[in-house]
């Protein structure tokens, strides 16, 4: 609206652009686990996460990636970062999901 202030009226565009790239990035990851570019994933997460750091989500394909590299150790710093994120941004806790990922890391060391 003409109104608005520029940043009320591109939050619109700018969501949707967000999401569309935070897309086209897990759909590179998933194809590149399923391809053998395995390798290359952790970094796409990561490069996801500078965009949207809360997303839970993310964190566990990234703990996931790690592990499946033999990176169990970094699997687990990647929980910490999660973990103190929501907890400084939210004040919320990991999910139980994101936390059974953490013991699977810490069983697999």
């Amino acid at each position: 609206m003409a109104g608005e202030p520029e940043s009320a009226r591109d939050a619109g565009p700018r969501e949707r652009l967000l999401n569309r790239f935070l897309r086209a990035l897990a759909d590179l990851a998933h194809l590149l686990e399923r391809g053998g570019g395995l390798e290359r994933v952790p970094a796409l997460y990561e490069r996801a996460l500078e965009v949207e750091p809360l997303s839970e989500t993310l964190y566990r394909r990234l703990m996931l990636a790690e592990c499946a590299l033999g990176r169990h150790a970094q699997a687990l710093e990647t929980y910490e970062r999660c973990a103190r994120t929501l907890r400084a941004e939210t004040s919320a806790e990991p999910s139980p999901e994101t936390r059974a990922l953490y013991e699977r890391a810490v069983a697999a060391l």
